[in-house]
């Protein structure tokens, strides 16, 4: 007889974790690759400031939840969601290089790192207390 069930080793190394981030990559990429990107409110510097915290801010904590449900160690499971946000924050920023009316900027990858950061560190302090 079968047992459809996964065993808790199988449960922490399942893809399908990554789901909720993957999820979000697409939606940054598709916002990334518009010459112009949707706006909040008249000030369109702001709204690029905010969409860059919010949309990492979300990548960063989808990250940390994939890697905490596969580690036991959830400091290592925040840095790790932090660097793979960053990494495709670098990777956001070389394509917007491609993209016409769009160009790379290093304060945006800045916002990226300090989105993901403040939702991952606000995941890690509530898992962990």
């Amino acid at each position: 007889m079968e047992n459809d069930s996964q065993s808790p080793l199988d449960q922490r190394r399942d893809w399908r974790l990554f789901l909720p981030a993957a999820g979000v990559i697409v939606a940054i990429f598709v916002l990334s690759h518009q010459q112009r990107p949707p706006t909040i409110g008249n000030d369109p510097e702001l709204s690029a400031i905010a969409g860059h915290l919010g949309a990492y801010g979300l990548l960063g904590g989808a990250f940390f939840l994939a890697f905490a449900a596969m580690m036991r160690s959830t400091r290592r499971a925040a840095l790790l969601a932090i660097a793979c946000a960053a990494i495709y924050g670098i990777a956001d920023e070389f394509h917007q290089y491609f993209v016409p009316g769009r160009h790379t900027d290093p304060w945006d990858l800045l916002a990226d790192v300090v989105g993901a950061s403040v939702v991952v560190g606000i995941l890690y302090i509530l898992r962990k207390y």
